[in-house]
């Protein structure tokens, strides 16, 4: 049984665990890996996985990275979901586990097998993965200086970042972004305060807090906090029972080799030709604007030398300073590639493409190699908006409004707003049921949506943490917090007054004033 550290995913803000608590994944493929020349490798099996979380809290956004290098992986059945070479669970419960089964079949230029392990063990290593999380954030703004007295208008602003896990979370990156208002697109200024060069090991229950000076501050801005983090801890097993032949063995029956799903064979069509070309890409999850290579590997079985033309084509928003095509002399039994780099400056377009099949022309043949399947991926800075309102009516109750906006390119499915509560909080006038205490599912937000939920509480202890959303990646989460003070007079009437925002807050003008507090004796 081999295993490995890759990662250990958790998520921010849930009870201590004990040490020996860890995330649990075990792999199980069986089918056959065939060696041609050692110059490539025909793969066909299928396989099953378990993921075990034995903690106490729900776990969120787990994604699994791996690269198959240019083989194909086929879902079969999973409790999660497959989006290019990520496996994805949006939540997987307490003390439960999830299963996940495929196929992975294909041709490529490299051993898909690590020490003959299995393929999606070894495409696991090949990544280094990073499983983010949310973390429990707070900001806080103390009054701002009088240029009459201090000769500078500055403000001092306090973030701070805990972790509550059992096991040390590496924070990559941590800002605060500053805006006009409530208008997150329009940027004031942006402090860094933790970068991926300089990342930041997070111990078990440890708080972060920086504290530095906007000399620029005016009334009326709010202060916005990005964060995201991950471990690498995780247990990985893998338990394959892959057979490897060569050439020269490959008449065994695939029906011995106890494999139920033998349906899926390449090795019959390539035993047949002479001729193959075959595309590699070294990635499937494509950004705008970061390079994507591409191989085209050529292959002749024949004993003599052969003359060649290739020919290749980009998707659309592809730029390539190659020509893409490509002539020579191919040598007998022996292979000879072309590689190329190419970039997508499309920055709208997003989800599943294809890269076309490349064509060869050979010994008066076409072929083509396959097309390689790719996702489209859009990252929008700030694409979700979450505000959270406190409202003060005494000293002991609260109206908490939350308030979570899309302002992406493309609708967003199934979020899970998570406001962080304590134990004993008291709760009224709740106006969307939650999943559970402090936790609500949106099932779409469409752009430029809003989607809100208000409570009353009379005992709240974290007024200025910031709510975190799961579903989407917490780099393009900004998150704010507004707290108001409603001041009431017996008999009189009710006013409400803005103050300063604890955390990221803002003064956000003086709402209008309420008329008799008969009319509004819901406040009393």
């Amino acid at each position: 049984m081999k295993w490995v550290y890759c990662a250990l995913l958790i998520v921010a803000f849930f009870p201590l665990v004990s040490a020996q608590d860890e995330l649990r994944i075990e792999l199980n493929e069986q089918g056959r890996v065939v060696s041609y020349l050692d110059t490539y490798w025909v793969v066909n099996v299928q396989g099953e996985g378990t993921i075990v979380n034995p903690t106490n809290t729900d776990l969120f956004d787990m994604r699994f990275p791996f690269d198959l290098r240019g083989l194909t992986l086929i879902p079969v059945d999973s409790d999660g979901e497959f989006q290019g070479e990520t496996l994805f669970f949006r939540k997987i419960p307490a003390n439960s586990a999830v299963r996940f089964s495929y196929a992975i079949i294909g041709i490529t230029a490299q051993n898909p097998s690590r020490l003959d392990s299995g393929i999606l063990y070894t495409a696991f290593l090949r990544r280094d993965p990073k499983i983010y999380t949310s973390l429990f954030g707070r900001l806080q703004k103390a009054p701002m200086e009088r240029a009459d007295i201090s000769g500078r208008n500055a403000r001092l602003i306090s973030v701070s970042i805990d972790n509550p896990a059992s096991l040390a979370l590496t924070v990559e990156h941590m800002r605060v972004i500053k805006t006009p208002f409530l208008n997150p697109n329009d940027q004031l200024a942006v402090w860094n305060v933790i970068t991926p060069d300089e990342p930041l090991l997070l111990s078990t229950g440890q708080t972060f807090t920086h504290e530095f000076l906007d000399y620029d501050a005016i009334e009326g801005e709010v202060y916005w906090l990005q964060s995201d983090a991950y471990i690498s801890r995780l247990r990985l097993f893998d338990l394959n029972n892959i057979s490897f032949f060569t050439e020269q063995n490959l008449t065994i029956p695939l029906e011995e080799l106890n494999f139920t799903n033998a349906t899926i064979n390449l090795t019959g069509d390539l035993r047949g030709s002479r001729f193959l070309v075959r595309k590699f890409v070294s990635d499937t999850l494509i950004t705008p604007n970061e390079p994507v290579e591409i191989t085209l590997q050529l292959y002749n079985f024949q004993p003599t030398l052969q003359e060649y033309r290739l020919r290749d084509i980009l998707p659309y928003g592809f730029e390539t300073d190659a020509s893409l095509e490509w002539s020579g002399s191919l040598p007998a039994r022996a292979s000879i590639s072309h590689t190329y780099t190419a970039t997508l400056t499309d920055a709208v377009t997003a989800g599943v493409d294809a890269f076309p099949a490349a064509v060869l022309q050979v010994a008066n043949q076409t072929l083509r190699s396959q097309e390689v399947p790719f996702i489209r991926r859009f990252i929008s800075d700030g694409r979700v908006y979450v505000q959270k309102k406190v409202s003060l009516f005494d000293e002991d109750t609260s109206r908490i409004t939350l308030s979570v906006r899309n302002l992406g390119a493309e609708p967003l499915f199934d979020l899970t707003l998570e406001d962080f509560l304590s134990s004993d909080a008291e709760f009224s006038q709740i106006s969307v049921e939650p999943e559970r205490r402090g936790l609500w599912n949106i099932p779409v937000l469409d752009t430029d949506d809003e989607w809100v939920v208000s409570y009353v509480t009379r005992v709240h202890p974290q007024l200025n943490s910031l709510p975190a959303v799961h579903g989407v990646p917490s780099e393009s989460v900004l998150r704010t917090l507004i707290l108001e003070n409603i001041v009431r007079e017996a008999w009189s009437f009710t006013r409400t007054r803005g103050i300063e925002v604890l955390g990221l807050g803002v003064l956000f003008g003086v709402p209008i004033l309420l008329f008799l507090s008969r009319r509004f004796s819901w406040f009393t």
